[in-house]
């Protein structure tokens, strides 16, 4: 069983393996259900194996991962997490430099703008993965 910090546990060390913590016990839980989840798409992807070169595939076919589903859904949430941090720093870092650089964020505007403008209605649809291609200064 997984062993959890809390300050509760420095005055009593002796409980920290017994998760008595609802923190500790919910933690549990969505941990399991996750694992549960990642499971299920790596099952579901072996049953219905595909000829799609995305992470998954290449995890299963790998000699690496072979035997070990564990390790695989250990890298899959690795890779999640990792990704979702990455986007969230540099979305962060573009805000507070477009904010700090109004020149800057003047120029990008005036590029994005009127594509945007033009699709605003159905922007999902509307904004082409060519359209984005064609701007220079973004």
């Amino acid at each position: 069983m997984e062993k959890f910090f809390h300050p509760f546990n420095m005055a009593f060390f002796e409980l920290i393996g017994l998760n008595i913590m609802p923190d500790h016990r919910r933690y549990l839980r969505n941990t399991e259900r996750l694992k549960r989840h990642l499971q299920s798409i790596i099952d579901d992807r072996r049953r219905s194996p595909d000829d799609s070169s995305d992470l998954l595939t290449i995890l299963i076919n790998s000699e690496h991962y072979k035997n070990d589903d564990e390790l695989m859904r250990h890298d899959m949430f690795v890779f999640f997490f990792a990704g979702m941090k990455t986007i969230q720093i540099s979305t962060s870092n573009m805000i507070y430099y477009m904010e700090k650089h109004p020149e800057y964020k003047e120029k990008l505007l005036k590029e994005i703008l009127p594509p945007v403008e033009k699709v605003k209605d159905n922007i999902l649809q509307g904004l082409t993965y060519d359209t984005v291609q064609e701007f220079n200064y973004l």
